[in-house]
């Protein structure tokens, strides 16, 4: 009999860690000695602990929008384990075929429990132990969340803003505005709440009918030539700042044949003044006044037609007459210096088009040696 039972040892058909009396497979742990359990493979493994519990004690908290990760951990029973993750918050996994909590929180809760769930590797289906644990989602980032990482209720008021709207394409003394008011929804961190907007009302005209206002052609309108943002422009001048209009002292003297600006100084043409030699008035911005002076003006002797057309670079002027080219510079536009190229000859449209940046200064001829 005892040679019989070790000859079933070798031969393989005596299932190690099994009761003595068991002869092949186990099919239940109740046949595996202590210290052993029967796997899916019906094998009898060698185990620490027989009772599988999670050891995990509690979750990191998370922030919206933040990729989050926790990793997940258990001991006892037969590994490996399997997991899973039930909470009424989505966007919570678990990695496949790992041991990892993964996700990007939104906005389906800002605290929630999260039951782990774990399987072992016995035989039929496994051993399944349960934990549950509280997670907070933090808000920290947007314009809806508080100073104590919550996100704000919907009587919040995250933005205002104005509003303005013409009754035909030009404004007028029919120009109106209205305050509008947005509220956090209490489910987001974006602005996304209730609108909540004011009754029109009738404000001031731009300044002149001609320079009245633009539209989108929709809802909304702007003081013409105002550069800068929608809000900042109400109707009372350029930009919100008095409307200023630059006039010659003469009439006939083609005032604002070109014009030009850079910083706080600004040149106009009037290629007909000074008897008939040409001028440009400079106009300096008075800040404390909110306006535009005459500062000087410059003008070139023995020529006509002098600020026909110009450019300005921020430094110097390129300056057009009646067949000539100038450059003028300084710190008070004083020196006027003229271009003189060696082959030109009359009938060339020397100046025709000009150009200036820097040290450099470009002038069109496109009629010299009929090609240009």
């Amino acid at each position: 009999m005892t040679r019989y039972f070790f000859s079933l040892i070798l031969m393989g058909l005596v299932c190690p860690g099994c009761s003595p009396d068991l002869v092949g497979k186990c099919f239940d742990n109740s046949e595996c000695v202590e210290g052993y359990l029967c796997n899916e493979k019906k094998q009898c493994v060698e185990i620490e602990q027989r009772q599988i519990q999670i050891t995990v004690d509690g979750l990191p908290g998370a922030v919206f929008g933040t990729p989050y990760q926790a990793a997940l951990t258990a001991e006892g029973g037969l590994s490996p384990y399997k997991w899973q993750v039930q909470t009424d918050m989505k966007w919570l996994h678990v990695v496949a075929g790992s041991a990892q909590l993964s996700g990007t929180p939104d906005m389906t809760s800002l605290k929630s429990d999260v039951t782990i769930v774990v399987t072992d590797s016995t035989i039929n289906g496994g051993t399944r132990v349960t934990k549950t644990l509280p997670m907070e989602v933090r808000c920290e980032t947007g314009v809806c969340c508080d100073q104590l990482g919550l996100l704000r209720t919907p009587d919040w008021k995250c933005a205002a803003r104005e509003e303005y709207q013409c009754s035909t394409e030009y404004c007028g003394a029919a120009a109106q505005d209205r305050s509008v008011e947005q509220y956090c929804s209490g489910k987001s961190i974006e602005c996304d709440g209730d609108v909540v907007k004011s009754s029109w009302n009738t404000i001031e005209n731009c300044h002149a009918l001609e320079e009245a206002c633009e539209t989108d052609k929709e809802t909304y309108a702007r003081c013409k030539d105002c550069t800068s943002t929608l809000e900042e422009c109400r109707f009372t001048g350029v930009c919100g700042k008095p409307y200023n209009k630059l006039e010659p002292s003469v009439s006939g003297v083609g005032f604002g044949s070109d014009v030009a600006i850079g910083g706080d100084v600004a040149f106009v043409g009037a290629p007909y003044g000074n008897e008939g030699k040409g001028l440009i008035h400079v106009y300096k911005w008075v800040q404390q006044n909110d306006t535009w002076r005459i500062n000087n003006s410059i003008s070139k002797e023995n020529t006509n037609g002098f600020g026909r057309s110009f450019h300005y670079d921020g430094d110097s002027l390129i300056v057009k007459s009646d067949g000539s080219v100038f450059v003028v510079s300084g710190a008070g536009f004083e020196t006027v210096q003229e271009l003189i190229p060696k082959d030109i000859q009359s009938g060339d449209e020397f100046g025709e088009s000009i150009y200036i940046i820097g040290e450099y200064a470009v002038v069109g001829a496109p009629s010299h040696n009929a090609t240009g």
